[in-house]
């Protein structure tokens, strides 16, 4: 493993050149997907129908994130219990379109993220495999620590696969964390209980408003912690605006910019809200500490700048 001040210094020398903030805007505002190319590349294009410039844009701004974080990671080593639960969130982005493929009829999915973490995926066995196929879930979780899911991806309710994804994942996130000193520990927890209650909030809003799910159901699904908002809680948030529901929501009304959750609060915006809040948290991480969570935060803002980038791309392609 190298030196982590060595890493540290490299990723805030990456950092700088990250697409996010007045860059992120400049980027947002480009009119075509070739101005875009430019921007991204340096200028470098290559000639291809225009339909073809969307898909290749968000593959080679893939690659490049990939390679930035895995040259990262090659050198902090493979067992790094912290650093693999936060790669964890890739994987299982794969995973949901793996699974949305398979109920869609597609015989393959592109565009997966590949990082390489301890019982993770394996790209090969997925890119020979028919994902129309019966077993083709079986064969490609069986052996990953995924293979939880498949029982329930068999039964076509993405709602329900996300949810248990989401809940493997954070649980997963809060064990690792444990493993730092305490200062630290209790800084990345303070994030990760944020991001729990937002995805709780959310995950509640959409499966009472959306899916009609009966609260029993929805509790197993609430991912509880000693430091997160209850289950009943949040049910009874979506149906009442008494003190004690007021209260435990309160910092989460003011990044919805709401005074009140309830069925009647625009998930899509509270989404982007949320989404935005955890960002600023992670930035705020990255500069402000200069340790191992410097480093998780390095991956998260990466993460978000290809997810960024992505949207731009949709968006421009919407308009063509």
């Amino acid at each position: 493993m190298a030196d982590l001040g060595y890493v540290l210094a490299k990723i805030h020398g990456i950092h700088s050149k990250s697409v996010i903030g007045d860059t992120l805007t400049r980027y947002s505002k480009i009119d075509s997907i070739d101005k875009l190319e430019k921007a991204l590349f340096a200028g470098e294009t290559a000639e291809a129908p225009t339909k073809q410039i969307y898909t290749r844009v968000e593959d080679r701004f893939r690659s490049k994130i990939i390679s930035q974080i895995t040259d990262i990671t090659a050198y902090l080593g493979t067992d790094n219990p912290l650093i693999n639960a936060f790669l964890m969130r890739y994987e299982i982005e794969n995973v949901k379109r793996i699974i949305r493929a398979n109920i869609n009829g597609e015989k393959a999915t592109t565009g997966l993220t590949e990082l390489v973490i301890p019982k993770g995926l394996d790209y090969k066995l997925i890119a020979k495999t028919d994902l129309t196929s019966p077993s083709a879930l079986r064969d490609i979780l069986t052996d990953t620590v995924f293979s939880f899911v498949t029982e329930k991806a068999q039964g076509k309710n993405t709602a329900e696969t996300d949810i248990l994804l989401d809940k493997f994942y954070y649980t997963n996130l809060l064990k690792a964390a444990q493993t730092l000193p305490k200062q630290q520990q209790e800084v990345i927890t303070d994030i990760i209980t944020d991001e729990i209650n937002l995805t709780n909030i959310i995950w509640v809003l959409r499966l009472t408003k959306y899916y009609n799910t009966d609260n029993d159901k929805i509790r197993s699904m609430i991912i509880e912690t000693d430091k997160t908002i209850s289950a009943d809680i949040l049910l009874e948030m979506v149906k009442t605006d008494t003190s004690a529901e007021r209260r435990a929501v309160k910092k989460y009304q003011r990044i919805f910019g709401s005074q009140t959750i309830s069925n009647d609060t625009n998930i899509t915006k509270a989404e982007q809200s949320a989404d935005e809040y955890i960002s600023r948290r992670y930035v705020k991480l990255f500069t402000q500490e200069y340790n191992i969570l410097s480093v998780v935060a390095y991956i998260y803002i990466k993460m978000k700048e290809y997810s960024d980038i992505v949207r731009i791309v949709e968006s421009l392609r919407y308009k063509a």
